[in-house]
């Protein structure tokens, strides 16, 4: 009896966590209508404002019915970023956060999933360090991961997550986000995601590296490639086009002149595929 009581115990936590460690309609499935007759994904506060709509249900999904499509508009005046926030409580700290998207970027704009974790009125994790943009077209659903980094040691009791269409300054009509299977995770490191049919990269040479690196790319098809580095903070550091190259194998040196000491993470772009490693410089 008491073995029995201790694995339902064990059990009901298990479950407890693993229901406080998800977003909260997270795969975008459920949506609502309100009073001014705007369908809005359930928990969520977006720019809707009929007839000027900028988020609606989008499908194909990645997963599921439906998944959630920002875009910037114009209501006749001027063009506008759109964007969706929800504010929830939770109470774990989580290591990153992960999204299956899809963009559209016109030039000099770009997308952003903001990040910003609170106890009471106290920041643990700052959207400054956790503001995360993407200025580059994605044209397949690709599920990345971003680093969460903390400010304080308290624990959460809420959160909050903005994703927003256009860059406030130099909005261009066009520009947009397709979100879904929006979670937080837990483990170290940066997910890999990659088409295993359309290309594949090993890991840098060499690990930790001090004035170059050199990454072994093997394309099964021709494809246009870039390279795309952030900071553990999130913020694009370098952005490096390789043009058009064919199919096999090529090795794609990295210079790293004027690259601090640290932790980057670096994303290859294909026209069918995006994978992404975590490198070290140590000069």
């Amino acid at each position: 009896m008491k073995l029995t009581k201790l694995f339902i115990l064990a059990a009901f936590f298990i479950v407890s966590l693993s229901l406080n460690a998800q977003i909260p309609n997270q795969g975008f499935e459920t949506w609502v209508t309100d009073v001014d007759g705007n369908v809005n994904p359930a928990g969520w506060e977006t720019t809707n404002s009929f007839p000027d709509i900028s988020v609606s249900q989008y499908t194909p999904a990645y997963a599921g019915s439906f998944s959630m499509l920002i875009k910037t508009f114009d209501p006749g005046f001027m063009t506008l970023p759109g964007f969706a926030s929800f504010g929830f409580p939770y109470n774990l700290k989580p290591t990153k956060i992960n999204a299956c998207i899809k963009t559209n970027i016109m030039p000099g704009d770009n997308v952003s999933i903001l990040v910003s974790l609170w106890n009471g009125d106290s920041l643990v994790a700052s959207p400054t360090n956790c503001t995360f943009v993407i200025d580059s077209t994605i044209n397949q659903f690709t599920c990345l991961s971003f680093p969460i980094t903390y400010q304080s040691a308290l624990i959460p009791d809420s959160a909050y997550i903005m994703i927003t269409a256009g860059k406030f300054g130099s909005v261009q009509l066009g520009t947009q986000i397709i979100v879904d299977e929006l979670t937080f995770g837990f483990g170290t490191g940066i997910n890999e995601i990659h088409d295993s049919f359309s290309a594949s990269l090993e890991q840098n040479i060499p690990n930790p590296a001090v004035n170059s690196t050199v990454f072994p790319l093997m394309l099964n098809k021709s494809s246009n490639v870039n390279l795309i580095i952030y900071d553990v903070l999130g913020k694009e550091v370098k952005h490096i086009s390789f043009g058009k190259l064919n199919s096999g194998n090529h090795d794609l040196e990295l210079s790293l002149e004027g690259f601090s000491n640290g932790v980057y993470y670096c994303s290859f772009q294909g026209d069918d595929f995006l994978i992404s490693k975590k490198i070290i410089v140590s000069k």
